[in-house]
């Protein structure tokens, strides 16, 4: 078979138009090519890691998708070792800049610059500094960075800044790591511009569509000697309030001891009556639905309070043939088909999807999954002579306790024989 030589293939990639494309196509060409072809290989390489320096983001992306591993230490990995450590300089040093600026970077895909700043001996204080600003906004690091006692604090002043930064852009949420770091506490944790800046930490804090870790908000406002926090609650309470996050609200509530006032409902009804408008203009029906649902919920909430006996045990329309799951939320279980009425089409899991989100219009935290306690899944059929049928069980959840199931069944078929099949007679 007759092998064109490295300098005619490059005569021909050297026709394709288009710079990304022909430079990627000379890297795919001479990375299978061998060793042989490395002189080849760099010069599309060195082309490619210019358009990764200078585009960013979109390039880079467009790499992971066609190969595995970080684009740049890949693409380096085939060069010559000394040019390779000059283009990792010029790289690290161009995205440390976009880091400084907050602009065409998001910090934490900062992670390969660490790796490169290792393989190629780039010590400078300004990739340590790099180094540990990612560390601290990423909080999932686990090797920790030691910098020089000497240093320590020009390096907290630049944290500091990119910290001024985020508040400026509105990526408060962004820092928070930093916050919790034990060199910066201790150097700021008593100044009033921090302290400012851990109130509006608070405040997002207990915005928080999860679970809240209380006592580790307390421990937050100690750290700070954070005093008058009740401009923070208030704002988290409406916010919650105004998401239909019902629960959650009485949870900060009762923690802080805040009772709300009129001027806090107003304020939730305007904030979701504005939500409503909006979803209105666009035309999206489902979402329309649901705010809906949360403004009347929070209507009779405000009447009534928080109550789970709102919620029905047992949802299961005449005449249903297919899965079922028992779920058990606040001591007590309940017993939900597919909502859509068709329980041969569907999943137990997505049964007990649905079932998290109903919980949720109702106010309540709920997040129910094959993980909580209380949870499996079977079978029923209403039968011709009326009565109902209990069997099988879920693959993806369990089996469910089935007198349990029998039991919640009769509870609103009372004058129906519910029996249970030992047998499995199959399923969907």
């Amino acid at each position: 078979m007759v092998q064109l030589s490295p300098q005619e293939l490059e005569e021909i990639i050297d026709t394709i138009e288009d710079p990304l494309e022909r430079t990627k196509k000379g890297m795919e060409l001479f990375r299978r090519g061998g060793t042989s072809n490395q002189d080849s290989f760099s010069k599309y390489a060195e082309n490619y890691l210019q358009m990764m320096i200078q585009g960013g983001e979109a390039v880079s992306s467009e790499y992971q998708g066609k190969y595995s591993g970080e684009p740049v230490t890949d693409v380096l990995s085939w060069m010559p070792k000394d040019r390779a450590k000059e283009l990792a300089k010029v790289f690290v040093d161009k995205r440390i800049a976009d880091f400084r600026e907050q602009t065409s970077i998001n910090p934490v895909r900062f992670g390969d610059l660490k790796d490169l700043i290792k393989k190629y001996e780039l010590a400078d204080q300004t990739y340590e500094l790099c180094i540990f600003a990612n560390e601290v906004l990423e909080p999932s690091w686990h090797d920790k960075v030691e910098i020089p006692e000497e240093r320590l604090d020009e390096v907290l002043n630049e944290v500091l800044n990119i910290v001024r930064s985020a508040k400026q852009n509105g990526r408060i949420r962004q820092v928070r790591g930093v916050f919790n770091d034990k060199r910066f506490q201790a150097k700021y944790a008593t100044e009033g511009e921090a302290r400012e800046i851990a109130l509006e930490m608070l405040s997002n804090d207990l915005m928080s569509e999860h679970s809240i870790h209380f006592k580790g908000v307390r421990d937050f406002i100690d750290t700070y000697s954070l005093t008058d926090v009740t401009p923070a609650v208030r704002e988290a309470v409406v916010h919650q309030l105004s998401n239909g996050k019902l629960q959650q609200a009485g949870l900060i509530m009762a923690e802080f001891g805040y009772t709300t006032t009129p001027e806090d409902s107003q304020a939730a009804k305007s904030t979701m009556n504005a939500r409503l408008e909006e979803l209105v203009k666009i035309g999206k029906i489902p979402e329309i639905i649901r705010q809906k649902q949360l403004m009347k919920r929070f209507t009779q909430y405000e009447k009534e309070g928080l109550n789970q006996d709102d919620v029905p045990q047992v949802v299961l329309p005449e005449g249903y043939r297919g899965k079922f799951v028992v779920a058990e939320f606040g001591g007590k279980e309940y017993f939900r088909v597919e909502r859509n009425g068709d329980g041969s089409m569907t999943t137990h899991e997505i049964i007990l999807g649905q079932f998290s989100e109903e919980l949720q219009l109702y106010g309540f935290n709920a997040d129910l999954s094959k993980h909580s306690d209380g949870v499996g899944g079977a079978h029923l059929d209403f039968n011709k002579d009326g009565s109902i049928e209990i069997y099988g069980s879920s693959d993806g959840l369990g089996a469910c306790d089935k007198e349990k199931a029998k039991e919640l069944i009769s509870s609103l078929y009372q004058d129906r024989e519910v029996v249970i099949k030992t047998e499995n007679r199959g399923g969907w």
